[in-house]
């Protein structure tokens, strides 16, 4: 895989290149690392048939370098209230969790080959690790939108999220984020 654009969110690229070096080298040389293939073949309607470039193998090798490389999930259990549904219904507490893909000092990283819904949940992770003093920086590896063409539809695109990332100015999320766009070297092919 090659990184086609980077965008520094609130100073995200700076802070990640100037207080974890190391960090910065492992993610990108990771993202080197990663072989997409073109194996998914499509049973959607527009596409059926055709050969796709498949998010599942290519979260599993990121999974492995990042493994490899001593990254681990990052979870942070939470007592979730439920808010009173009627008179007489009392209010529920619920366990859940957060959870961030790869963690290694006080970054996060987030793949997100999913729905774009997806990746606007990974900035609200970002958000919620960095308030709860967990992390100075995230960064969110995502598909070009090359690459997102020639993915299942409806995959998020890197551009779509610099987009929006914009137009909220610094209002949302207001921690600094590192968003790398990525595509197979052969994408055009």
């Amino acid at each position: 895989m090659k990184i086609v654009d980077v965008y520094s969110h609130l100073g995200g690229a700076e802070l990640l290149s100037s207080s974890y070096p190391d960090i910065d080298n492992e993610i990108n040389s990771i993202i080197h690392n990663v072989v997409a293939r073109q194996s998914k073949v499509s049973k959607e309607q527009t596409m059926q048939g055709e050969k796709l470039y498949d998010p599942a193998a290519m979260n599993h090798e990121f999974g492995q370098l990042f493994g490899e490389h001593g990254y681990k999930e990052l979870k942070w259990n939470a007592d979730f209230v439920t808010p009173k549904r009627g008179k007489y219904l009392p209010r529920e507490i619920q366990t859940g969790h957060n959870q961030v893909d790869y963690a290694k000092d006080r970054v996060n990283i987030e793949i997100q080959f999913g729905k774009y819904t997806f990746l606007f949940y990974d900035m609200v992770k970002f958000q919620y690790f960095y308030d709860k003093d967990k992390i100075d920086v995230g960064v969110e590896i995502t598909p070009s939108r090359a690459l997102a063409n020639q993915m299942s539809t409806g995959v998020s695109c890197g551009e779509s999220l610099i987009t929006y990332m914009e137009l909220l100015k610094r209002r949302h999320p207001v921690v600094p984020i590192k968003v790398i766009l990525i595509e197979p070297d052969d994408v055009w092919k």
